[in-house]
């Protein structure tokens, strides 16, 4: 089942964006009157996606959009009246991945919802990757830094201080990463 939550500040809209929601499966709709609560809802209820209806959103619920999407990361829509050029910017700084000016019309929910989904989802593959990324970079300076311990202390070059890590990971059947970790730990526990 998925789950949506759904602000507004107008009455009238919510039964006419309910009904849209339904329609597409979403069989979880908590509609919400008040944008202030959105964080406290947003945690509690660990909505599929979040959808937006304001007339120009405040830089407070902006504020609160980024902490609900830091927190659990979630697809946003926004539809609102009014914007400004300045605005933009800071709905998509805040995690917002469809941002609809003038309202929306019933019969184009469906497919900003879909972008608003790709859009996360690639957004969310990017942060892994980069991540990932990260990890492998803080992961290779600790090998470097663990040969260059096995290198002073074997008087030998970064090859075969590589190979000692490496067999010294496959006996203890553990990562090379665990292994240089240990290597550094050993060395700064020493000095």
């Amino acid at each position: 089942m998925q789950k949506a939550l759904l602000i507004q500040e107008k009455d009238a809209e919510s039964k006419d964006l309910t009904d849209v929601l339904s329609s597409m499966d979403y069989k979880g709709i908590q509609v919400v009157k008040k944008t202030e609560d959105i964080v406290r809802h947003a945690n509690s209820y660990a909505p599929d996606i979040v959808l937006i209806d304001v007339h120009r959103p405040a830089e407070a619920l902006l504020n609160k959009i980024a902490r609900v999407v830091h927190q659990s990361p979630v697809p946003v829509v926004m539809f609102v009246e009014e914007s400004s050029d300045n605005m933009i910017a800071d709905v998509i700084k805040c995690g917002v991945c469809a941002y609809i000016v003038d309202g929306y019309q019933r019969h184009r929910v469906r497919g900003i919802i879909d972008v608003a989904r790709a859009r996360f989802n690639e957004k969310q593959g990017l942060l892994q990757e980069l991540e990932d990324t990260r990890s492998a970079l803080d992961s290779r300076k600790l090998i470097d830094r663990a040969k260059g311990i096995v290198m002073k202390q074997k008087n030998c070059d970064e090859d075969t201080a590589y190979q000692l890590i490496r067999k010294m990971a496959m006996d203890k059947n553990t990562r090379i990463i665990d292994i240089a970790k240990q290597l550094i730990e050993l060395v700064d526990l020493m000095q």
